[in-house]
């Protein structure tokens, strides 16, 4: 029985039967509307009605059988399922700053090969300590460990990373004793400069970590404000808990799997149950409880939402000054549809930790929400300067990049995103090719990529009509298929079986359905209510649309914009009435 059950979620079988329930529901009210308005016999609709209910078990039998699409019918076995390469030589001007450096992965030397979290999490908190160091660049942690595994030359490694240095090491464990190795080696020519051993109990770790970090910037000549200061941090005294954190981290850092973040939270939860004083596991834990609804499929999703508040209370409880806490309290923030608040947390976490990249990219994303768009595009160009291969992030910076008119640029990022694994780039690439002039190579690319648009995201595009409804509405800009969208939408987002997700408000922003769109942001339940956001801001007809909306002052009221707007400061688009500071719904949008 399990087998079949797997086999049903595997071909879609579920999810075909909900969005044919769905169709069929849309078909009958607009048979009904048309037997009322044109004076069609009575029947008419009842054998519309019929002809729907028998359609049904046809539904499944095809849904079982095929994967139906505008490309054509294959069965489900043959759906393309090829993977994506991954795209590791970004753009670069110029040579690499002389005092910048990646930390790759530490290798497990192990004798049983079981000590990879190990190496990642020794790697990641030297890189944290590097971080701390103000005249360093360091290159980002998902950008460095894009390189894991892979056997790659160090000058191509130093190209795509735009560093001068690289540091490599290994990790050896047995029983409670840990050796640790580290080389620090030139990037252009290969050459090791300094390479050292370090033993001790795993209850050493961090002070090793920190010798570490110490060994790189006495190499590197890099005078630190204060000797005497530690660069790695003591997280916790329980090697247990310190484990389970390591390995939740690293699955938080992934995100995308159906399984990757339900696991996170499982090893975070035990890292905090081994140490109830470990503010950083809190903080990673409020993180992963918050994002796995967005990108895994659950029932328990306001279960999730609940317990990441009481993550970041928690993590900000033992410690204030705690940068990755407060990057979950916007996501708190953004639950609660206060965008002032996302802001102001994106604000403080970057402020904690100003070398940090991906805190500085939230933090021009967050900006760019609330319309600050060439503020908010030059921190997030700075974040993807050190951190170039988070796949997810460079498709936002293109959403910033079309608001600030820069197209060509927008369509580079979007094609990074997509080729570094980030599946839901595939329609706002097609889209973007076609506005720059090219719209068959976008409807090419679309239909050839539709299977790779992936996640939580994928439970709105089930019907086989969906695809070409996209390539239509959004490659074409056929009113008539734009018109079938904005009915499909909004519907599907009240439809129980397809769960709460910030795409749904996406997707509406795009088509310009300002009243769904409002609905959207103020009634489904999103850690990543900003994210949206940002697509409103752009010069399209669509984005001017919901700017210009009469009900969009209220929303704007509501949602916290204003609030944020007194605060940073009023986008170009909207201006307060003069002689008042905007309040009371005294400003005028454009």
């Amino acid at each position: 029985m399990a087998s079949l059950f797997s086999e049903i979620r595997r071909r879609k079988v579920l999810e075909g039967a909900a969005a044919y329930a769905v169709a069929g529901w849309i078909i009958i009210q607009v048979a009904v509307a048309l037997e009322a308005s044109l004076d069609l016999p009575d029947w008419a609709d009842r054998s519309v009605s019929i002809a729907v209910i028998a359609g049904f078990p046809i539904a499944l039998i095809l849904s079982w059988l095929f994967d139906i699409s505008f490309a054509g019918v294959k069965r489900t076995a043959d759906a393309d399922t090829a993977p994506v390469a991954l795209a590791l030589t970004p753009a670069r001007v110029g040579p690499a700053p002389s005092k910048s450096i990646a930390v790759l992965p530490f290798v497990d030397m192990s004798a049983e090969h079981d000590q990879e979290y190990l190496g990642d999490g020794i790697a990641e908190e030297v890189l944290n300590a590097l971080v701390k160091v103000t005249p360093l660049k360091v290159a980002g942690r998902t950008s460095s460990f894009a390189f894991k595994n892979q056997n790659r030359d160090m000058r191509e490694i130093g190209e795509a990373l735009h560093v001068a240095y690289v540091l490599e090491g290994s990790v050896r464990k047995q029983g409670a004793r840990v050796r640790i190795t580290a080389q620090l080696i030139h990037a252009a020519d290969g050459f090791h400069l300094w390479s050292e051993t370090y033993d001790g109990d795993l209850a050493d770790i961090f002070d090793l970590q920190d010798k570490i970090a110490r060994g790189i910037v006495s190499e590197l000549k890099i005078i630190l404000d204060d000797s005497k200061d530690r660069l790695a941090s003591n997280l916790t005294r329980s090697p247990e808990a310190y484990e389970n954190f390591v390995l939740g981290r690293q699955l938080v850092h992934l995100q995308h799997g159906q399984d990757t973040l339900p696991r996170a939270v499982e090893y975070l939860k035990k890292a905090v149950a081994f140490d109830p004083d470990f503010a950083e596991a809190w903080a990673w834990l409020a993180d992963a409880q918050y994002s796995l609804p967005e990108h895994s499929r659950t029932k328990s999703w306001q279960e999730h939402k609940e317990a990441g508040g009481r993550a970041v209370a928690r993590a900000l409880e033992l410690n204030p000054s705690l940068s990755q806490a407060w990057h979950a309290a916007g996501y708190r923030a953004a639950h609660a549809k206060k965008m002032d608040e996302v802001v102001a947390a994106f604000e403080k976490g970057h402020l904690l930790s100003p070398s940090h990249a991906e805190l500085k990219a939230a933090f021009g994303e967050g900006l760019a929400s609330i319309g600050l768009t060439e503020r908010g595009l030059k921190l997030m160009s700075e974040g993807l300067e050190q951190e170039p291969l988070i796949p997810a992030l460079n498709s936002v910076l293109a959403i910033v990049q079309e608001n600030a008119g820069l197209t060509e640029a927008a369509e580079a990022s979007y094609r990074r995103s997509f080729e570094m694994g980030f599946g839901d780039a595939v329609v706002p690439y097609a889209a973007r090719v076609a506005r720059n002039g090219r719209p068959d190579e976008g409807a090419a690319f679309l239909r050839k990529n539709y299977n790779k648009i992936g996640g939580v995201t994928k439970q709105m595009l089930v019907l086989p009509m969906t695809k070409q409804f996209l390539v239509l509405a959004f490659v074409r800009r056929s009113p008539f298929a734009r018109f079938q969208l904005n009915q499909i939408v909004p519907t599907l987002a009240a439809t129980p079986v397809v769960q709460p997700n910030f795409s749904v408000a996406v997707v509406l922003a795009w088509l310009g359905n300002a009243k769904a769109f409002f609905k959207a942001q103020r009634t489904i339940p999103t850690a990543y209510l900003f994210s949206p956001m940002v697509a409103i801001w752009g010069p399209t007809e669509e984005a001017r649309r919901i700017r210009t909306h009469k009900d969009f002052p209220q929303f704007a009221e509501d949602i916290g914009l204003v609030r944020a707007w007194q605060k940073y400061g009023w986008p170009p688009q909207v201006q307060p009435t003069p002689g008042t500071d905007g309040s009371g719904l005294r400003f005028t949008c454009t």
